[in-house]
């Protein structure tokens, strides 16, 4: 005669089933992380390919960002797209570890997924001698030139690195900032409560990493709490040892 389970013994198998799945959830929720951290590398990789083409045909010079007028953006000019062109379709501007919150961002996910370095590269034109071009960096391999960044309310594609008011501080928009940095949380009453909502900008985008696209064209996974601190938590996005400061 086949016996059955007791009370007990069933209580017991859901107990440690119930175990083993709360051991495995966070490595499992890690496991996805990493994946989307990698496949935001391959973007990244797409998108240093796509800007040594832009070298080669421009003559060296980084992808020209004229401020607002005509609202070029970055992806647009790397797709030899017209101004506020629908990149949608083009998902290497999407990082896939970016959750658009409110209507612009939901609208033109491509222009807030990512930072490009344009008040040092590309605030002006060659004609006013602010562009810059490729041979110009000294030290390609320490500085920066896009990375993971959750904007909220700022463009950063056409918009300063150095707009830093007390309430829209670029280092509070540096994903896994809310959560790693205490000078951040210091200044909770100065950040937006729809920021502190984000699940990137608390708990960070990848596993509280941003992916960083040097100018040599190499990748790095780096700790947000150092990254959000050189953005201009000190003011020191300026200094020569900054990532962001590519011409010291």
């Amino acid at each position: 005669m086949r016996r059955k389970f007791t009370l007990i013994e069933l209580l017991l198998i859901i107990a440690i089933i119930c175990i083993l799945a709360g051991l495995l959830l966070p490595s499992l929720s890690r496991a996805r992380d990493m994946a989307r951290r990698t496949l935001c590398q391959g973007n990244l990789r797409q998108i240093n390919l796509k800007t040594n083409i832009y070298f080669s045909e421009n003559q060296g010079y980084f992808p020209c960002i004229p401020g607002y007028a005509g609202q070029v953006t970055f992806p647009c000019l790397l797709m030899g797209l017209m101004p506020n062109a629908d990149l949608s379709k083009h998902k290497i501007f999407m990082c896939p570890g970016f959750t658009p919150t409110g209507w612009y961002e939901t609208a033109f996910p491509w222009r807030y997924a990512y930072l490009f370095n344009r008040d040092h590269l590309a605030n002006g034109n060659p004609a006013t001698g602010n562009q810059k071009r490729i041979h110009q960096i000294a030290k390609p391999s320490l500085k920066m030139l896009q990375m993971d960044f959750s904007d909220f309310g700022l463009n950063h594609y056409y918009r300063s690195l150095s707009n830093n008011t007390a309430a829209t501080g670029l280092q509070n928009h540096v994903p896994g900032s809310g959560s790693a940095v205490p000078e951040v949380k210091a200044r909770a009453a100065e950040i937006s409560p729809a920021l502190l909502g984000r699940p990137d900008f608390m708990r960070g985008r990848h596993a509280v990493t941003v992916n960083i696209l040097f100018i040599d064209g190499h990748i790095e996974a780096r700790n947000s709490g150092p990254v959000a601190r050189d953005l201009h938590m000190l003011g020191t996005w300026t200094a020569a040892n900054s990532i962001f400061n590519p011409l010291n």
